[in-house]
């Protein structure tokens, strides 16, 4: 399955060159803390993805 970038995305990429990087990633590796419950992933995923009430910077 194949999906268009956003315009967004498309236009980063446009202007992105080996001078000018438009795009920053990073990777964190986690790990099941000791004694956790089997679902304890699932039940995390679950509390992410709820919605927040956000309050002004």
């Amino acid at each position: 399955m194949t999906r268009k970038l956003s315009p967004m995305d498309a236009m980063f990429l446009h202007l992105e060159s080996p001078s000018m990087r438009a795009h920053v990633a990073g990777r964190q590796i986690f790990s099941v803390p000791r004694g956790a419950s089997s679902d304890f992933v699932q039940e995390l995923v679950a509390e992410l993805r709820r919605p927040r009430e956000l309050s002004q910077p």
